[in-house]
């Protein structure tokens, strides 16, 4: 992951001049100056720190009164996003016979919605796409990259979907007939529920976030943002934009055949749910 971000870093404008190894010297150079000259803040009578990958305030200390001070606030924790492109993977043998998990491949049509999520966004320029480590994202992923100039594709472990433990390649309906029990408590509270040895909504809420941070310092905020990932990890992840309850995340409509793009400022939060499939296709559930 750290030379995921050095590579970043290493990609800026003011490096373009020089071979990627001189990039890298250049910026080991750059930290090793900065902490060279750090001053700690303590005498300072006016600071506020702020975690800028977590995008919060870690400590503030105000001695005077500063204009507009809740506005600065605000805009210092606020991230920017210009377009974020929120896509499930497509359809995979398992989703053709209901199993839960597993790192199945694309069917044909699954490839199909792939071809056409690439043709839709070739005119788009998207420098990264992230997905998750499961081979249904890599592979729309890749399909997608073929298309663009430029793109590199970042496999995140946060964003992998959730692990099923012992019912991890069941159908739902072998859950029901050989263990009620499970699929009665997933039903009273799904978003709490963690299956028997695996994960749950609940548990897997922070690496997710966490995984969400990487994206945003690793995309250098660019104007395109594309996340490739999974049905219930994009709704945790469309959750983090448009604070839907806890008990309502587990029920967002999550399709394969459309996808969210979301748009945030300091004034709006702006998000919908597109379709880029051409033809009658476009208008069915997925």
């Amino acid at each position: 992951m750290n030379e995921a971000y050095l590579e970043r870093k290493a990609s800026l404008m003011e490096f373009s001049h020089l071979s990627p190894d001189e990039a890298f010297d250049s910026f080991h150079k750059r930290i090793s100056h900065y902490e060279s000259i750090y001053e700690p803040l303590s005498k300072e009578r006016n600071l506020i720190l702020v975690d800028s990958f977590e995008g919060c305030i870690l400590q503030e200390q105000i001695s005077d009164v500063i204009p507009y001070h809740d506005r600065i606030r605000d805009i210092i924790t606020t991230r920017i996003v210009s377009n974020l492109f929120l896509l499930r993977h497509g359809e995979t043998y398992f989703n053709l016979e209901d199993r839960i998990g597993g790192d199945s491949d694309l069917t044909e049509k699954g490839l199909s919605q792939a071809r056409a999520l690439a043709e839709y966004f070739a005119g788009v320029p998207i420098p990264i796409i992230f997905t998750s480590n499961y081979k249904r994202t890599l592979q729309t992923a890749a399909a997608i990259a073929e298309k663009q100039h430029e793109c590199s594709i970042i496999a995140l472990p946060e964003f992998n979907e959730i692990h099923a433990g012992l019912c991890e390649g069941m159908t739902y309906k072998e859950i029901r007939e050989k263990m009620p029990h499970v699929a009665n408590a997933r039903n009273r509270n799904k978003f709490s529920y963690v299956y028997p040895m695996g994960e749950g909504y609940a548990t897997m809420e922070k690496r997710v976030h966490r995984g969400l941070h990487k994206v945003f310092y690793l995309s250098n905020y660019n104007d395109n943002i594309m996340i490739v990932g999974h049905r219930a990890v994009n709704r945790m992840i469309l959750s983090d934009f448009v604070f839907r309850p806890k008990e309502e995340v587990p029920y967002i409509y999550m399709p394969q055949n459309r996808y969210y793009h979301l748009q945030i400022d300091h004034y709006k939060k702006h998000f919908e749910l597109k379709s880029f499939m051409r033809g009658a296709e476009a208008n069915l559930p997925a």
